[in-house]
Parts: structure tokens; sequence; C-alpha cells
């Protein structure tokens, strides 16, 4: 070692190494049991809202607000309402004494109860915009409940409308009905509750999650070719407030989305009009099957079946292939002894009908109950359910992101954690994510360039040392240290796969 082994500043960088293995090892050994469980309640309402909650909760305040702006005072009981798909099986709609519309037990098919008060737009001249005001809303489900303190619904509307109660309400029959102009832009604005109940399985938590905060977004309505409803993008998107436990954990959280190219945005639509012949869209037949020596294969853009009987053992087996989420795979078992191959077809299963997704396009559908097995043949598809087409390369969403959590586990220092990202094309940009425990700080950097899509990525911890690296995912992996912009040490990778930090003392050490 030289003389400047015991450099202050050297010290300072090599406790940058130190640091990265004690969060990896010390820290995460301290808080992954009690974390660990945290995010798993937080993760099981996560996959039951995703797989049942949500959904049936916001559709019950949508269908409220249907049943609201549709108030008919000689239709007090609100499963006279027809409000489309969704509708209430039971309950009462009201006017109270100073014009809102109040809803109590209002039930809905899967367990569901609706209490809602809400302020109606003004009977008044013609306007292009509108707000409703919801001064309190309690939806239940058996998976979760939702409650709102108070909030708007700011509706921005593509041409004038008059409100017209009399009209809505007492329609002549003889008369077109109210229809509302096209919604252009919904600003909502609300302070919720929300408990999770039971997890994916529907099983109970043993201790419920809850979030409380405050939910602002602004949609601004894009059209879509081949599509007969329109989509929407959030111009703007902050969720902020609080999950918690009954058990003293609790985490604070701040999901900030911004879209900067809502107003150019143009969905790409349907790859296809449904009913298009695969043969159209695509080279070779959509499914085909064939005979070869004592095999029959049937064949489709994602699996493929073989039946393949030996005539001196008389044994036949049965394999398929198929790929699922990118990946392929294999089934292969023996189907039994038999006298001919066509003995053994009829004990596989060949299906009468086929439904294929090809990517790119959607997914396809081809009826082969009249088809004839006996001999080599193909059958074109038709589309079914066309992809619906986000983005391309001169045509992306223009956006960025912010998320941060701050953890306060019982008995533990707080903990958070930060990301950034800023998207700046099809396939590029810029992210940091930034994490703290007690007084030790760690922040990495990443950007990723459209042109190569190659990254660099720097990691500061709390007393300014950098780490970076170049060319992020290149072998060998090496980076730099440095302080003040002066290189203090290397890192790099060995031929064993070890990483080799070499100090500018002469130092070095290898884990």
């Amino acid at each position: 070692p030289s003389p400047s082994a015991g450099d202050e500043t050297l010290a300072q960088v090599k406790q940058l190494v130190t640091d990265l293995r004690t969060w990896g090892h010390v820290i995460q050994a301290e808080t992954e049991a009690p974390m660990g469980a945290f995010a798993t309640e937080i993760g099981l309402a996560s996959a039951a809202v995703d797989f049942l909650g949500s959904e049936s909760v916001f559709i019950a305040l949508d269908t409220a607000i249907e049943a609201a702006l549709s108030f008919d005072s000689n239709m007090l009981n609100l499963s006279e309402y027809n409000l489309g798909i969704y509708n209430f099986t039971g309950g009462v709609i009201s006017k109270t004494l100073d014009g809102k519309i109040e809803i109590v037990n209002g039930t809905m098919s899967g367990g569901v109860t609706v209490n809602m008060l809400i302020s109606m737009p003004e009977d008044t001249a013609e306007v292009t915009q509108f707000t409703l005001g919801i001064d309190s809303a309690n939806i239940v489900t058996p998976a979760n409940s939702l409650s709102i303190a108070t909030g708007t619904i700011d509706v921005t509307l593509a041409e004038s409308f008059t409100v017209d109660y009399t009209a809505i309400n007492n329609p002549d029959p003889a008369a077109p009905p109210v229809l509302l102009p096209a919604v252009t832009d919904m600003t909502f604005d609300l302070e919720i509750s929300f408990t999770q109940l039971v997890d994916a399985n529907l099983q109970t938590l043993a201790s419920p999650v809850t979030y409380t905060g405050a939910l602002d977004f602004d949609l601004d309505v894009i059209p879509v070719i081949n599509q007969p409803e329109d989509s929407a993008l959030p111009r703007t998107f902050n969720l902020s407030g609080v999950f918690a436990n009954n058990a003293g954990d609790s985490m604070r959280s701040t999901l900030a989305i911004n879209v900067a190219n809502t107003a150019t945005f143009q969905f790409a639509g349907d790859a296809a009009t449904v009913g298009s012949a695969y043969s159209d869209l695509n080279a070779g037949p959509f499914v085909s099957w064939s005979y070869s020596g004592n095999s029959f294969t049937f064949s489709a853009p994602d699996s493929s079946q073989t039946i393949a009987w030996d005539s001196f053992t008389g044994e036949a087996t049965y394999t398929q292939t198929y790929v699922y989420d990118g990946y392929p795979y294999t089934n292969s078992f023996w189907l039994g002894t038999f006298e001919s191959l066509q003995e053994a077809m009829s004990w596989a299963y060949i299906p009468t009908s086929i439904y294929a997704y090809v990517d790119g396009y959607g997914l396809y559908m081809a009826d082969l109950s009249l088809a004839d097995f006996s001999q080599s043949g193909s059958a074109d598809g038709v589309m079914f359910d066309p992809e619906f087409i986000y983005e391309t390369s001169s045509n992306w969403i223009d956006a960025d992101i912010g998320l941060s959590f701050t953890a306060q586990l019982d008995g533990l220092p707080e903990a958070s954690f930060g990301i950034t990202a800023d998207r700046t094309g099809f396939s590029a940009g810029n992210g940091t994510f930034t994490i703290a425990y007690g007084a030790r700080r760690i922040e990495v950097s990443v950007g990723i360039t459209e042109t190569d899509l190659t990254s660099t990525m720097t990691i500061t911890n709390q007393d300014g040392v950098v780490m970076t690296v170049d060319n992020l995912g290149s072998y060998p992996f090496q980076a730099r240290l440095l302080y003040n912009g002066l290189q203090y040490g290397t890192v790099t990778e060995t031929s064993s796969g070890l990483l080799k930090t070499t100090y500018s003392d002469g130092t070095f050490e290898i884990f």
C-alpha cells in the first residue's frame, strides 16, 4: 500500500463498496422478514384487487353515477332503472330537500352494496363542462370496501349540452332520446379509503391492508382506429396516501404520472377487423394436418400435436408442443396399444375448433367440425379478437413517472425508496432509484439511448462517492470509483465471475 492508504477521501471511497455489501447483506437480513411479510400482505391484497376487487368497486361507483344522472322522481326503486350492462337489484334512490341525489342500500350482484350522496349539475342553460360532487360514498363488496370522504368529477363535453332534468327524467315518447355529447376530458379529485379484506384465493387476510389518501387524475379521450369506443390516457395522475395494517406497519406512498403528448398521440387501433381471413394477412395455412409414415401431426401457429404409432409393438405416443409466455414447452405421454394409427387417433384429442393467438394481429379461430382428418389437409382461420396495438416507433407515449415509498416497520428505522423515470424515445429513457435506511443512502441512475440501446449506470452514496458503469450489460463488467471527479479505484469482473475492486493506494479486494 502507498502512503495514501490512510487518506480520508479514499476511506470514504472504500466505504461506498462496503456500503453496497452492507445493503445486500446486513440491511436485507434485518428487514427481510418483517418487510417481506408486509409486502406479502400488500401483494395479496393487490392480487385480490386485480382478480375480483377493484373492478366490482368501480363498476358500482360508475353505475351509481349513471343512476343519479338518470334519476326519475317517479322511480324510487333502483331495480327499475335500466342502466346498460350493469344494474341494481334493489335499493332506494331519492332527491334530498337541497337537491342532491341519495342512494341508500343499493344492491348489485355479487354481494355489492352502495350508499352514496351526489351533488348534481344545476338545471341550467347550455354547458360544455359540468361537475358531479360526491359528498360521500361507501361501497362494500365481499372482498373489499371503498369509502369516499369527498370528491368531484369534472366532465368536459365535445359540444354544448343543455342540462334539462325535465326532459331527462320525464322524456317525451315521441321525441328523440336525450343523449350526452361525447366526453373529451374527465378530471377526478377524490379523498378515499380502500380496505382489502381477502387475498386472491378469497381467504380472509389476518391483517387487512388499508390505503387512505388522495386520488387525482385527469383523463384525455384519445380516438382509436377500428374501435367502437375511444380509449383514454392520463394527462396527469397523482396518488398519495398511506398503506397500513393493524400490526403496526405502515408505508407512505406517492405515485405521479405525467403524459406530455395526449393532444397528439394516436392509438394505432386494431391490427385487423373482426372476420378478416388469416390467409389475407399471413403466409401459409392457419392450421394444417398431415401423415408421415405411421404418425399424424396437427399444427397451429402456437402449438402442434403428434400421434406416433409403432406397427411392431402397437404402442402409440402423444406429443404436444406449445408456446406459453414466449417459452416453448413439450409434453409427451403413452397412449396405449392399438391395432392401427387411426385407432390410436380415436383415443387422442383432435379439436373440432381451435383458437390461436398470432402476435401483431390477435386471436384467430377455425371451425374444424367438418374437417376430414383421414387425409392431409388444412383450414383457414378468421379474426376473432383483434390485437389492440398501442404504440409505434414514431407514435409513442411520452410519459414521466415518479414513485416513492417510505416504510415504517414495527421496531426498525424508517426506510424509503423512490423511482423517477423519464421516457425520451420509443425504447429510450432515464431512470433513478434512491433507497435510504437510517443514515445510509444509495442512488442509482440508469440511462438508455435509442440508437444502440446501450445504457449507463451511476451509483452515488450519502458522502458523494460515485461508481459509474459506462456500458451496463457488457462483458466483462467494469466500473470506476470517483470522488469530486477524480478516480480513486476500479471494479472489474474476473474470468471466474468474481468482482475485483482495486484502489489508488494499491490495495484491492475480491468478492
